[in-house]
C-alpha cells in the first residue's frame, strides 16, 4: 500500500466518522447498526532537521493506519475487521509493517439501555491478527533484508463516553500475547527461525463512530 491511498484511505475513514457525529438517533449500538474506530489516527510525519538525521544527512519519514470498522450482529455486539499498517524509512533503512484479522466488541448493558449523549458505556474487545514485518537496508553496496511473521492476540477493556449519540471518545486497556519468527532474506536466505514469544500490556486512546444506512 503506497503512502498517497494509505492518506486518501485515511482521511476518507476520517470523514466518514465525522459525518456519523451528525446521524442523530441513526448511530446506535444496536442490531444492525455499523461502527468504526481508529481511522483518524492514520497519518504521516516527516521530520527534518539536524535534530531528525543520522550520520548521513538522511531525515526520518514514518507513517501509520489503523482503523477498524464493522457490524453489530446483535445489541451491544460488535464483530469488525482491522487493520495495521505502518512504514518507516530512513537513507537506505526501510521498515513496513503489515497486519490484519477479525475484532469484536461487546458493549456492557447496550443490549437492554438506549445509548445517550454524556453516558459512559463500558466495553471488552477480543482480537486475533496475523502479518508481518520486512526490514531492508544497505551497507557497503550489499543489501540486506530481514522478515519477520507472527500473530497478536489481544484483550481489551475500556470505556466510551459518548460525545453524541453517533459518537464517542474511548480508553482502552489491552493486554497482547505475541508469537514471532524471522528469517533473512538477503544477503544469504536463512530458514525461518523457531517462535518467540512475547506479551505487551497497552493503553489506548481514540475515537468511536456508530452509524446506520437506510434507516
Amino acid at each position: 500500500m503506497n503512502k498517497t491511498l494509505t492518506i486518501i484511505m485515511a482521511i476518507l475513514l476520517s470523514l466518514l466518522l465525522v459525518g456519523s457525529a451528525f446521524a442523530g438517533e441513526k448511530g446506535t449500538m444496536k442490531k444492525g447498526s455499523w461502527f468504526m474506530e481508529g481511522g483518524w489516527t492514520a497519518g504521516f510525519s516527516s521530520q527534518g532537521g539536524d535534530l531528525h538525521k543520522n550520520t548521513n544527512g538522511d531525515s526520518y519519514t514514518a507513517m501509520n493506519f489503523s482503523p477498524c470498522a464493522g457490524y453489530f450482529f446483535m445489541d451491544g455486539l460488535g464483530i469488525g475487521a482491522l487493520i495495521d499498517f505502518s512504514s518507516t524509512k530512513q537513507g537506505d533503512n526501510k521498515t513496513s509493517y503489515f497486519a490484519f484479522g477479525p475484532k469484536a466488541y461487546y458493549y456492557i448493558g447496550a443490549n437492554k439501555n438506549d445509548i445517550e449523549k454524556s453516558k459512559l458505556v463500558p466495553f471488552v474487545t477480543a482480537s486475533f491478527t496475523i502479518g508481518g514485518e520486512t526490514y531492508k537496508s544497505k551497507s557497503g553496496g550489499t543489501e540486506y533484508e530481514t522478515k519477520e511473521k507472527g500473530y497478536d492476540i489481544d484483550f481489551g477493556l475500556g470505556g466510551v463516553y459518548m460525545l453524541e449519540k453517533s459518537l464517542g471518545v474511548s480508553a482502552e486497556v489491552s493486554y497482547t500475547i505475541q508469537s514471532r519468527k524471522q528469517k533473512e532474506s538477503k544477503p544469504t536466505d536463512t530458514d525461518w527461525t523457531d517462535s518467540v514469544s512475547g506479551s505487551v500490556l497497552g493503553l489506548g486512546i481514540g475515537v468511536k463512530g456508530f452509524f446506520s444506512f437506510g434507516k
